[in-house]
């Protein structure tokens, strides 16, 4: 039987979606917003590219190419 992967983290401060930890019962800590929260509960993915050229990078106040939440729940 197959294990079900499990829903990664984005960050709450910049919505990045974060990589697996090595250690799979760590949280990830996004490495540009290191205080900020992290979160599973997340909706949308969006993959930004080219920041610069990308018109939803620049709504979302993106400056690095990247994989993106467009929303971040944190409770």
């Amino acid at each position: 039987m197959r294990e079900m992967p499990s829903k990664q983290y984005a960050c709450s401060e910049c919505n990045l979606i974060l990589p697996d930890p090595e250690d799979k019962k760590e949280i990830p800590q996004c490495p540009y917003s290191p205080t900020a929260p992290v979160s599973n509960d997340w909706q949308g993915l969006v993959i930004i590219m080219n920041p610069e050229t990308s018109e939803v990078g620049k709504r979302m106040g993106v400056t690095r190419p990247g994989s993106y939440a467009l929303k971040v729940n944190v409770r």
